[in-house]
């Protein structure tokens, strides 16, 4: 499931989201380098479209460790391209 449906279906307005992506070396996790509201991921085209792997509870030492931790999966280059030139093209029409 893509990010944008996961966060419309599943989380409450408002909630404060950290996203993570599986670490290919071991069975923990990196951040994806994002830490938003949920409205604000839903609106940046580089995260909305990964697709989801599941939630998780990750340990954070921060000012925010309430965050829901969402794990994502690592988009390929030739997808982020499509994406970028499908909202080139949707912003010239």
């Amino acid at each position: 499931m893509r990010l944008r449906d996961f966060i419309l279906n599943f989380v409450r307005p408002n909630t404060l989201i950290r996203l993570w992506y599986p670490n290919p070396y071991d069975s923990g996790h990196t951040m994806a380098g994002i830490m938003d509201i949920e409205h604000q991921i839903i609106k940046d085209l580089n995260y909305s479209e990964l697709e989801v792997i599941g939630v998780t509870d990750i340990l954070v030492d921060d000012n925010y460790p309430e965050a829901v931790n969402i794990v994502v999966k690592r988009m390929t280059l030739d997808k982020v391209r499509e994406i970028k030139i499908n909202s080139l093209i949707s912003e010239r029409v």
